[in-house]
């Protein structure tokens, strides 16, 4: 998933962006038609694609969890198969729901216990398994589980859900990383802000949020290998000087992400081939800082030979529990060209050095 700003106004909060998915790009804001189990209700087709022209709508976990089922869900191929929706989907975690079933619902550190409305039948959501459930339905964007306490609530009450509610998010968030969508396009993971009505609770609770998502973002390194720099040159990003330099030296840069913006980060010289070996062995020589359980091997139009050299080349260093191949994001597939190719890691929790010496590799 890739989120571009691309407009603010003066005076007021207001803004224009564009979110970028496996099914589509999502002009926000938004309006979201709501499809609870699988259908717009009292919508034809052709309306909610033609006259309404949704961009995005809507799939409730809690429903679809209990009709049609998982086990249908995974065969059809997830909710877009099921229903035959070729636009992007969100599924909510059910929280909602879960907490309308007061009468029904008991929540527990473990999760949250509660009788269908179908059948009396009894089940339980944890943060791990609204996870797995998301993962087959396959909506693009999958919302974290989170108690929704009543309006009413008093401030011990709030105080106490909101702290569940950042507890699950983490368990969730683990098993968000530590899994990978089943049809062959990224998922993306959103967390819920909570606190009911107290505004100091409100504030905290997207203080918490954002401060986990920094440090985990901080321990996240990444980079992409260039062939070349025709199209870094007729985008703009660098003048003909460089350009032609780069061409008749066989240069190849290597671009970071930073801020929204790509910069140049190394540079190696030589055929693709022998690139490809030395850029894997500067990132992973020091394998000793680097999470194990996962990499992602991002890439851009690059030939089943340039991946499968690179994957060769990382089992030399180092052997990761998971590796997963995914398309590269718009900005740096438009911005760098077919043929670039990027590794990215995670590095061990508490480890302030890996950033540094990566950085000063060059």
């Amino acid at each position: 998933m890739d989120f571009q700003l691309l407009a603010t106004a003066q005076g007021s909060a207001a803004r224009a962006g564009e979110i970028t998915t496996a099914h589509g790009t999502i002009q926000t804001p938004v309006f979201m038609p709501v499809g609870t189990v699988g259908s717009v209700k009292a919508v034809h087709r052709h309306e909610l694609t033609d006259d309404i022209d949704a961009q995005i709508i809507l799939g409730n976990t809690y429903h679809l969890y209990l009709r049609p089922g998982t086990e249908l869900l995974r065969k059809a191929g997830g909710l877009h198969g099921f229903m035959g929706w070729k636009r992007p989907i969100l599924t909510d975690s059910g929280g909602f729901q879960v907490f309308s079933l007061s009468a029904n619902r008991k929540l527990k550190e473990e999760g949250a216990w509660f009788r269908s409305h179908i059948d009396g039948s009894k089940h339980l959501f944890t943060p791990e398994n609204v996870v797995d459930i998301e993962r087959i339905i396959g909506a693009d964007i999958m919302m974290a589980l989170d108690e929704c306490p009543p309006g009413d609530s008093d401030f011990s009450y709030a105080r106490k859900s909101l702290d569940l509610t950042h507890r699950w998010l983490k368990r969730g968030w683990e098993r968000y990383r530590n899994t990978e969508g089943l049809y062959g396009y990224s998922q993306a993971y959103f967390p819920i802000v909570q606190g009911c009505t107290y505004p100091e609770l409100r504030r905290e609770s997207v203080q918490e949020i954002c401060e986990a998502l920094e440090e985990y973002r901080q321990r996240i390194f990444s980079n992409f290998l260039v062939p070349g720099t025709a199209v870094l040159y007729h985008n703009g990003k660098i003048n003909g000087t460089i350009h032609r330099l780069c061409t008749s030296l066989n240069l190849h840069p290597i671009l970071a992400m930073s801020k929204n913006k790509l910069k140049l980060w190394g540079i190696e010289s030589g055929n693709i081939h022998r690139v490809n070996r030395q850029y894997v062995k500067k990132l992973l020589k020091h394998s000793k800082q680097i999470d194990s359980r996962i990499l992602f091997v991002t890439y851009a139009g690059c030939s089943v030979r340039q991946i499968d050299e690179i994957l060769a080349e990382v089992e030399k260093y180092m052997t990761f529990e998971r590796i997963i191949l995914q398309k590269a994001s718009a900005t740096v597939s438009c911005n760098c060209g077919a043929g670039t190719l990027g590794l990215m890691f995670i590095k061990k929790p508490g480890d302030k050095t890996t950033s540094d010496i990566n950085w000063k590799l060059w």
